[in-house]
């Protein structure tokens, strides 16, 4: 009711009277709504204003004229005054503090600079209306806080800080289109690459909604160039429901696809993913999530190809993948320069926390860890409270990849236990030979250390150094190696600087090769091809041309990757060699002691034989005579003749010299035969 009313009719007796009425009215605006949705101005503004609820005054000016021939022909002219009100139109974000004139007409309405605050900032509205279609344009800034608090989307808690927003709503009736854009600035965004920016970036984001079909709509964000999210929802009573969604990522994001199947499908095409990140904010996500929104759109597919792709601290090159979820459960086909085949992530039950994967690879290659330094990361402090989030793990790969070499197949079964990881399975094979071993991954007090009990098996140990990298190093030679080792740091990233614990060697009758020591650098020091030439006894047809054995024993010790052996034998046909001492695996030199026996008694004496020649009757004589005094005093000529020399210095230039005889120089030591 409008208590300042003024009516007039100018003139009773025109043909064409008409009443005019005038008045103004000061109360609250949610019945000034009411008087809207019951005149024929709800149609006009198509009918927006139906659902809007408000609280606070107004002030409306009315006036219309009536000609009560033709009622018809009626003309409004009416303004409403919002005074600090606050105004919510349907699931509209709501407005408060809203200021300015909505002015109307019998045919439109339009407003001009209304004021309000949303999210927390300003906002600047601009309404006009025309044969029952509203335009609502407005720009304003928001506190992504206040955002958070009126949508539940997932992620949204990553974003924090202020940023600008523009707005763009086309309504007719039901049939309402709008459109969000930003440039995000001040906004940060703490999500891996390549979503995750600083405040001080721009990224363009453009949220758009469509109504292609009564009670559904389309909702399409693009967040610059790295992607877009197309949802589709149910519209009901209760609301709108999203029943499916597509995410579109680098390249794949110009593709002119729509989401068709049930739940959320990831289709991309990336330079880089970084999938140990995303695991930690999925994580992180589910633990928040949990006893949240049962109705929340479950992830049921991915399609994704990358030129790198870094999982489990590893960067993966070339990789294309396909994941998609049966029941619990996610089946996985790979193929990329570094694996290839399938797997199956079983999802986490009361008996494994965790989860499971089980993969079975034709091919598999590890690449290099993406930490500096893997003993200074792995001994980084960790946060205490941390939980194992290892699972079991059952792998198979047909053919084990390193450098360019295949090292056999490998096989792999460990499973999580406390904050450890146990190691039940571990296996190298090949046809030459099999590493077995087993053990654990030990998690704690700020350290993580691998400890496994290791079994080598060779059959020949010439071809199953070969596959590692080290060919022509040895011939022959079956050996066993049997022994415990420790490092710190994951199994898979051997660390020599840390390497501790002992092994016994047993090997059988084989050859050092005349093998490059830059080849097998440490094979070169064993082979003995170091030793002087310029002494005084030449040992070159004993070890230069390759030393064979008839056995190789030895007891060694390890201690922050120095190995110490004090019982290293070497027995031949041609020499018995000793060795003690220390080898630094991580710097690469030694310190050594070797004792050489030439083996006398295997054979005729030098000078037996320069008699033989002389006089082949008493030369015969002589030897045998010789080769029984040494029988009968238990080889006194083989202790007679032995010789000790020092080894140190690197693997590549060792430094040799004859224990107790003046030290030779480097210019008079005998060079490393290469």
């Amino acid at each position: 009711m409008l208590p300042h009313l003024h009516v007039a009719i100018a003139d009773f007796h025109d043909a064409k009277p008409l009443l005019h009425v005038e008045g103004t009215a000061t109360g609250p605006t949610s019945e000034f709504l009411a008087f809207i949705a019951r005149t024929p101005v709800a149609g006009w503004i198509g009918h927006v204003a139906d659902d809007a609820t408000a609280s606070g005054d107004g002030r409306l000016a009315l006036a219309f004229d009536l000609p009560l021939r033709d009622a018809a022909a009626t003309t409004i002219a009416g303004a409403y005054q919002f005074a600090s009100n606050g105004v919510r139109l349907g699931n509209a974000p709501a407005l408060t503090t809203v200021n300015g004139m909505l002015r109307f007409t019998e045919h439109d309405a339009r407003a001009a600079d209304i004021t309000a605050e949303a999210f927390g900032g300003p906002l600047t509205l601009q309404i006009a209306t025309a044969d029952g279609r509203t335009r609502v344009t407005g720009a304003g800034t928001a506190n992504l806080q206040l955002v958070r608090q009126q949508y539940d989307a997932p992620l949204l808690d990553r974003v924090t800080g202020t940023t600008d927003w523009r707005l763009v709503v086309d309504a007719r009736g039901q049939d309402v289109a709008w459109t969000v854009e930003s440039s995000l600035k001040g906004a940060t965004v703490d999500l891996p690459a390549p979503v995750g920016k600083a405040a001080d970036e721009s990224v363009p984001l453009r949220i758009e909604r469509r109504a292609p079909r009564p009670r559904e709509d389309r909702i399409a964000i693009n967040y610059g160039h790295t992607g877009k999210l197309l949802m589709h929802r149910q519209i009901t009573a209760q609301g709108a429901s999203a029943d499916r969604a597509l995410v579109l990522l680098g390249k794949a994001a110009a593709d002119a696809a729509e989401p068709e199947q049930p739940g959320v499908w990831i289709r991309g095409d990336v330079a880089s993913a970084n999938v140990d990140e995303w695991l930690a904010v999925d994580q992180a996500a589910g633990a928040a999530a949990a006893g949240g929104n049962a109705d929340a759109l479950s992830l049921n597919g991915v399609d994704l190809s990358a030129a790198t792709v870094t999982l489990l601290g590893r960067r993966f090159t070339r990789l294309k993948s396909t994941a998609r979820k049966q029941g619990a459960d996610w089946r996985l086909t790979l193929d990329g320069s570094d694996l290839a085949g399938t797997a199956v992530w079983h999802a986490a039950t009361a008996s494994q926390p965790n989860g499971r994967i089980v993969a079975r690879l034709a091919r598999f290659s590890l690449p290099a860890n993406e930490a500096e330094g893997s003993a200074a990361a792995a001994a980084a402090p960790a946060a205490p409270s941390a939980a194992n989030r290892w699972p079991e793990v059952d792998l198979v790969a047909d053919a084990l990849h390193s450098k360019d070499r295949t090292l056999g197949k490998l096989e792999v079964r460990a499973q999580p236990s406390g904050t450890d990881w146990q190691i039940q399975k571990l296996v190298l094979a090949n046809d030459a030979g099999r590493i077995d071993a087993s053990g654990w991954w030990r998690n704690a007090s700020a350290k993580s250390q691998t400890t496994l009990d290791v079994a080598v098996d060779v059959k020949e140990a010439g071809a199953f150094l070969a596959t590692f990298g080290w060919a022509d190093a040895v011939k022959g030679a079956a050996t066993k190696i049997d022994g415990q080792v420790s490092w710190i740091g994951a199994p898979s990233d051997f660390d020599y600087a840390s390497l501790s614990g002992s092994f016994k060697l047993r090997a059988g009758p084989g050859q050092f090769m005349k093998a490059d020591p830059g080849v097998g650098r440490l094979l070169g020091v064993l082979s003995l091809q170091a030793l002087p030439r310029r002494i005084s006894l030449d040992f070159r047809d004993v070890f230069s041309q390759g030393f064979a054995f008839d056995t190789v024993d030895a007891d060694v010790r390890m201690q922050s990757g120095v190995m110490h052996t004090d019982d290293f034998r070497l027995v031949g046909p041609a020499a018995a060699v000793s060795i003690g001492g220390d080898v630094d695996l991580a710097r690469e030199t030694q310190q050594l002691k070797v004792r050489v026996r030439p083996s006398l008694s295997s054979g005729v004496s030098a000078g037996a034989a320069a008699l033989f020649i002389a006089n082949p009757l008493l030369g015969a004589a002589v030897g045998a005579g010789t080769l029984l005094a040494q029988k009968m005093l238990n080889n006194p000529f083989d202790q007679l003749f032995s010789y000790e020399y020092a080894v140190a210095g690197s693997w590549d230039d060792p430094v040799v010299t004859r224990v107790g005889a003046r030290a030779t120089t480097a210019a008079q030591s005998s060079p490393v035969e290469r």
